[in-house]
């Protein structure tokens, strides 16, 4: 399983609130991740280069 932090999407462009900039402050990297840091790994997962990771809870979340 994949959990996902924070993540920018195209929705932020229209609306940044409050409570995103709140929570933001509170990512350790200070930023939002970018879809393609989340693609990234996800491929790495799936990869042969990936071959003794198993039923984990996986967090990409900055350290959130």
């Amino acid at each position: 399983m994949i959990k996902i932090g924070l993540t920018y999407t195209k929705i932020h462009n229209k609306v940044l609130s409050k409570n995103i900039l709140k929570r933001k402050k509170l990512v350790p990297m200070n930023k939002m991740a970018e879809p393609k840091d989340i693609a990234n790994y996800i491929f790495f997962l799936i990869s042969n280069k990936n071959q003794f990771i198993t039923n984990e809870v996986i967090s990409i979340s900055g350290g959130e």
